[in-house]
């Protein structure tokens, strides 16, 4: 009896290593970068829009770094800026740690290039969103993130998961980017690319 509970436990060990080790060599084999993108045709003018884009403290009111559409953030503006060129925006929550948003090179023809660090997470994501206008009212609204989770091959398995997550985050982000450049016009409406 001892000797068939003492094969079952070699058993159950040496098939545990196995799955260990098929889900370690199956995390190698998956991309270390990741990228999400979404888009929306917003019923305002390009300028309106970058307005949003080019001051941190505007993403408070359309993006997911904001206490009131994250519950438990918490923003705060170093000063002075990192240059004259660039806005940032700290953040800290009990669930996600500190971070930091550092607006970069933007152009209200073109769009805004920034950068989102995350510590508690060692993540490093670099966005873009680019505005294309159809008119003089309205603006399609194309948003690029980016981001790179190194060698580790259990976090190749959350970039999977983070992918998605940007995803959907990006979506929300641009209908109320959408609702805070109503207050700017008298007629708003989105609609999907």
């Amino acid at each position: 009896m001892f000797l068939l509970m003492r094969i079952n436990a070699v058993s159950f060990f040496i098939v545990f290593c196995a799955i260990g080790c098929i889900v370690i060599v199956a995390g190698l084999l998956l991309p270390s970068k990741f990228s999400a993108e979404a888009s929306a045709t917003i019923e305002a003018p390009q300028n309106v829009i970058f307005k949003q884009l080019s001051n941190a403290k505007n993403w408070e009111e359309w993006s997911v770094y904001s206490p009131k559409n994250t519950p438990g953030l918490k923003t705060f503006y170093p000063k002075p800026a990192i240059d004259e060129n660039s806005t940032v925006m700290q953040f800290t929550s009990a669930k996600n740690g500190e971070g930091q948003l550092v607006l970069g090179e933007g152009f209200a023809l073109e769009g805004q290039n920034y950068t989102v660090k995350l510590e508690k997470a060692n993540l490093l994501l670099n966005g873009k969103i680019s505005l294309q206008p159809f008119d003089s009212t309205t603006t399609k609204v194309n948003w690029q993130v980016q981001g790179q989770v190194g060698s580790n091959p259990l976090r190749r398995y959350v970039a999977i998961i983070t992918q998605y997550a940007l995803k959907n985050e990006m979506e929300t982000s641009l209908v109320r980017l959408a609702a805070a450049c109503q207050k700017n016009k008298k007629t708003f409406t989105i609609t999907p690319p």
